[in-house]
């Protein structure tokens, strides 16, 4: 056996059937999720970590070439504490395989052996009873029984069984498994992986684990106090890893579970914080970064402790909610992504509207705009999914944003994607907000999915925003309006009047020359509508200009005789269509069709 040459293909195809084993055991791995914070993800992170660690690789029939590949991957999808260490292991062991064709089982073991450090270096402080321990103890094990096994199958076979004892003693490593009574999630996860791997050397496909390892989860994800820090937050930078490990100490102030995984081209950077941006601003100094991922763990958990409702509601950033209705709603978001210089930054998450401001100002190149990418879409639909029994997605206007179809798209290909209910809005910005916290107070309400949809659709005829602008210039560069339109307003300086049609496609009109003409043509027009139809509620939102927003506040609270639901910034994707002194009232109606009314 010890003279039996392992091919790159035989090692790739039995990591395949570890990922898909992997897979099949996500959900349990996610039930018994409680370290580091019992957030229900870790079986999601771990799996999709290794499924793009292997996706679109090329098995040419070299070792090196074979596991490059997969350390570039890794690094390139790692998601979560587990899924960041897996990945370090790999770049470790990739760093021993220069120059090799094949290999043979005692430089399999020397190469794995020179790897376990490489994990545990990419943690400021490594702890043991994690996918750490099973990383190091199995391979520690596949060298004890190197030379007492006949084959390749019953070589791993031995190292599985020890592999299994350590994962059960998982439960007596940390206060937080003993006390839920269950192995940790990711160690669980990696010896999933190795049976499906051992799985492939006999020639079959392992089954799926549908019972813990140790005491049934009683009190799994019990937690007694708030989260110290909100965000999971990762980002990945062209740069060297040895280049950035002189920034710990700047990055552990903002945070905790700080990991830093990478090899000589690239590095990823893991951590808890309540301040993504922060992060991002630091590691922006370090080398271009190539990809930004913040989870909200404070929303993961609240759906795992105490869901408010059967149905999610979930919308795109373009939707302006003030934070604190997002969480008393347990309202979902989907970040759009947002372009400055060379930086693409998550939208209200990596990048914050105070942020945003200050750096277009010095700008010299307009931001651009694009969709939540797919595998980010993917990610909250499965969760939600595993989570709710409905799922209601209220999405920006089709006519402004692919987003409505890139949604439709990626749950069509989901499992259970049949109870995922997309419906386009029509609307932006706050009137697609107003829609979206109805939709929320609905499905408090007990209501089914179908009943909010059809609620939604209802209101969207109801619905109406008016936007005063300083310029029609920002609009025109995102697509919003026509060009011919952009050129005439700014020949004639106009302060035009923006809103949507009933198709949700961006119109301006009126023809003032000064804000305060602006502001009375946008009063009168929602006096007009709220003496004919009735202005049940509004909203007031506003991009760099609080005290327009006040004056508008102020003159609608005149015209209705009542306070508006909220008063918000709009995010920097809004932001940079509507520019910095935008201010925009927006309001549903008690019945009728504001369209109908004339402009």
């Amino acid at each position: 056996m010890k003279n039996t040459p392992i091919s790159a293909r035989g090692i790739y195809r039995a990591i395949r059937c570890g990922v898909e084993q992997l897979q099949e055991d996500r959900n349990h791995l996610n039930q018994i999720n409680v370290f580091p914070i019992p957030d229900g993800d870790t079986g999601t992170n771990l799996s999709m970590t290794l499924q793009t660690m292997t996706d679109q690789v090329v098995v040419e029939g070299r070792i090196d070439h074979l596991v490059a590949q997969l350390a570039e991957k890794a690094l390139e999808g790692a998601r979560g504490n587990s899924g960041m260490i897996f990945a370090q292991f790999v770049s470790g062991w990739d760093m021993q395989l220069e120059g090799k064709e094949v290999l043979y089982p005692r430089e399999l073991v020397a190469s794995l052996q020179m790897a376990v450090p490489y994990a545990y270096q990419s943690m400021v402080s490594p702890l043991e009873g994690t996918i750490l321990t099973l990383i190091r103890s199995w391979v520690a094990s596949l060298d004890h029984h190197l030379d007492h096994s006949d084959t390749l199958a019953e070589w791993f076979d031995a190292a599985l069984i020890d592999a299994h004892k350590a994962l059960e003693e998982t439960v007596n490593q940390l206060p937080v498994l003993r006390k839920n009574g269950v192995v940790d999630a990711g160690a669980k996860g990696f010896v999933s992986f190795l049976e499906g791997l051992v799985a492939y050397l006999h020639g079959r496909r392992a089954k799926a684990t549908n019972q813990p390892v140790a005491v049934p989860q009683l009190d799994v994800h019990e937690f007694e106090s708030p989260l110290s820090f909100r965000y999971c937050t990762e980002g990945l930078i062209q740069a060297p890893v040895q280049d950035i490990q002189d920034i710990r100490g700047d990055l552990e102030v903002l945070g905790d579970s700080l990991i830093i995984a990478g090899n000589h081209h690239r590095t990823r950077v893991h951590i808890h914080t309540s301040r993504p941006e922060e992060v991002f601003h630091i590691l922006h100094g370090r080398g271009k970064i190539l990809q930004q991922k913040v989870d909200d763990m404070q929303r993961q958990m609240d759906v795992i402790k105490d869901p408010l409702a059967k149905v999610a509601i979930v919308t795109d950033s373009i939707a302006d909610i003030p934070q604190d209705l997002m969480d008393k709603y347990q309202i979902h978001l989907l970040p759009m992504q947002i372009t400055l210089g060379e930086v693409t930054y998550i939208d209200r998450v990596t990048l914050t509207a105070d942020h945003f401001y200050t750096l277009n100002k010095d700008l010299k190149d307009h931001p651009t705009t694009s969709l939540p990418g797919l595998k980010q879409i993917e990610s909250l639909l499965q969760f939600l999914l595993d989570h709710y029994e409905q799922v209601v997605v209220l999405s920006v206007a089709a006519k402004l944003s692919g987003t409505h179809q890139a949604i439709c798209n990626v749950k069509d290909t989901l499992p259970g994607g049949d109870r995922v209910h997309v419906v386009d809005t029509m609307k932006n910005s706050g009137a697609q907000g107003l829609l979206v916290v109805q939709a929320a107070k609905a499905a408090l309400a007990g209501e089914s999915a179908r009943a909010i949809v059809s609620q939604v659709e209802g209101l969207r005829d109801q619905t109406r925003i008016l936007v005063s602008v300083e310029t029609i210039k920002y609009a025109v560069r995102g697509g919003r309006v026509a060009k011919s339109l952009g050129f005439v307003g700014a020949m004639l300086n106009l302060k035009p009047i923006m809103s949507l049609d009933r198709q949700g496609q961006g119109i301006a009109f009126g023809k003032a020359f000064s804000y305060g003409q602006n502001l009375r043509k946008i009063t009168q027009l929602a006096e007009k509508d709220h003496r004919r139809l009735g202005i049940d509620h509004y909203c007031i939102v506003h991009g760099d200009s609080r005290e327009k927003a006040m004056d508008l506040a102020k003159r609608m609270k005149d015209i209705t005789g009542r306070e508006p639901a909220y008063i918000a910034r709009i995010s920097p994707v809004v932001g940079a269509s509507a520019g910095a002194g935008a201010a925009a009232v927006s309001y549903i109606t008690k019945g009728g069709n504001v369209y109908e009314s004339s402009q």
